[in-house]
């Protein structure tokens, strides 16, 4: 049910898609987390913040092509490259 959802199917298909799914799922909450903190702790300016959306997206490209590269790309060569059961 979770792949029926067309973005999720694209999202599992594509490197770009990959990509746009862990800023959505990764940076996103990490940015938020990271802004929280630094807001409590008192240590939050607009450099620091802009330095926290820079790495957030950076580490969620990193993330989207880690898991491209290990689980989504041989997934797809499997499934669409099998030989038929004869």
């Amino acid at each position: 049910m979770f792949l029926r959802n067309r973005f999720f199917k694209w999202a599992s298909f594509s490197l770009v898609g990959n990509i746009a799914l862990s800023e959505l799922l990764f940076s996103l909450p990490l940015l938020i987390a990271f802004t929280f903190m630094s807001s409590r702790d008192g240590t939050l300016t607009w450099t620091s913040f802009g330095y926290m959306i820079v790495i957030c997206a950076l580490g969620g490209v990193v993330f989207a092509l880690f898991i491209w590269l290990v689980v989504a790309r041989p997934f797809i060569k499997r499934r669409y490259h099998q030989r038929p059961v004869v």
